[in-house]
């Protein structure tokens, strides 16, 4: 024993064996019930607790104590969402907070958490959903890690393609009141190319010409703004059919896993209709809309029209937000739309509450430019006689 101390001594080493690092489980579920009680008090969600979170985390805080420093990444150690993907599992986001103490004291860390905004916006953060702590001691410091996620379940191509399609025929009909059919025979071309996109391969030109139609792209992790940016390409066209196609992997831009959709979209956009076309969808639109108040149908006026489209080119006219204004005499709606069929509520109110009796209305468009048909818009000028 005296040999090995001199030993020791001599080589500069040290003569004692430091304590092996040791897990503060009761501190880690303490620390969890502190940061989820933070949330609830900001209206938050809870998060959930996850074992895989836990242990990668678990494995960083060893380390932290094995070193005696505090980082966040040591040399040669590969990224938090790196350390993610090797565990298999998928995420949209996620973040990291560290934290060293003398001793194991739950609620002094979770304070110094909460006074540092980085710190205090990783545990606040909405879109986390899960998470994983662990707390590590080597004797002289206790060392934390806890990581936050928000994890994804792998879901298949039949899975995303049923979600839309469901979620956009129930939206269409409650907005339109009308079907689109289903093109079954672009459903292989659709699908394959989305397992292109979301592999980051090449997109293969279509087996055959289909007729009018638009195709529509994204490669994106949350379904809902999926679903969204969808729908507002489809409010702009004079949808026929419909063909969905959807993918699922890790993408280099999305290494924690996502989504990819491609859809056939068959129809024209309504910026590309005739002027005569859009006034006549107009004045349908508007007679609908006044059938459900009883209110007195409208005939379309010529003179009132020449007048609707002189104020066209007014710079009155150029402001997107709907507007009412009363000129010489006459009344005027002004908005915008991508569709003939919707109509901004405040026009609708107006025109239930100020001109229930006019049974004359003078309608004008002009075309928004936009060097995409996608978000090109329509801007309308209705013109009636003031009472």
């Amino acid at each position: 024993m005296v040999q090995t101390v001199l030993l020791c001594l001599l080589l500069g080493l040290p003569c004692w064996e430091s304590p092996s690092p040791v897990r503060h489980e009761d501190t880690a579920h303490e620390l969890f019930l502190l940061c989820n009680r933070a949330r609830q008090t900001e209206g938050l969600p809870a998060l959930i607790p996850d074992t895989t979170l836990t242990e990668i985390a678990g494995g960083h805080s060893l380390k932290m104590a094995r070193s005696g420093m505090l980082r966040h990444r040591f040399r040669g150690m590969e990224s938090l969402s790196r350390r993610m993907e090797r565990v298999d599992l998928y995420f949209s986001d996620c973040g990291e907070n560290i934290a060293s103490s003398r001793d194991p004291d739950a609620p002094g860390i979770h304070l110094g958490w909460m006074a540092s905004d980085a710190h205090r916006a990783n545990i606040l953060n909405p879109r986390f959903t899960h998470c994983g702590i662990c707390v590590v001691g080597n004797g002289k410091t206790t060392f934390v890690t806890q990581i936050l996620a928000r994890l994804m379940m792998p879901k298949t191509a039949s899975e995303i393609e049923f979600h839309l399609q469901e979620r956009l025929e129930t939206w269409w009909m409650q907005l339109f009141q009308q079907r689109y059919v289903y093109h079954r025979d672009a459903k292989p071309y659709a699908r394959e190319t989305a397992a292109r996109l979301v592999h980051n391969l090449e997109v293969q030109p279509p087996p055959v010409r289909w007729p009018r139609h638009t195709t529509f792209t994204l490669v994106y992790p949350e379904m809902l703004v999926i679903e969204e940016r969808l729908k507002n390409v489809m409010a702009g066209m004079d949808i026929e059919g419909i063909t969905i196609g959807a993918g699922w992997g890790r993408h280099p831009r999305f290494p924690g896993g996502t989504c990819a959709v491609y859809a056939l979209l068959f129809g024209r956009h309504f910026i590309h209709f005739q002027p005569e076309t859009l006034i006549r969808m107009m004045l349908q639109s508007l007679n609908q809309l006044r059938a459900r108040t009883r209110a007195k149908v409208l005939r379309l006026d010529d003179a009132m029209s020449r007048r609707a489209r002189k104020f066209l080119g007014h710079r009155a006219a150029a402001n997107t937000k709907p507007r009412i204004r009363d000129v010489a005499g006459h009344t005027l709606g002004i908005f915008t739309t991508v569709n003939p069929r919707l109509v901004p509520d405040s026009i609708v109110a107006w025109m239930s509450e100020r001109i229930r009796q006019q049974d004359r209305v003078g309608i004008a468009v002009s075309r928004l430019e936009s060097s995409d048909p996608a978000t090109g818009g329509l801007r309308f000028v209705l013109v009636f006689r003031r009472d």
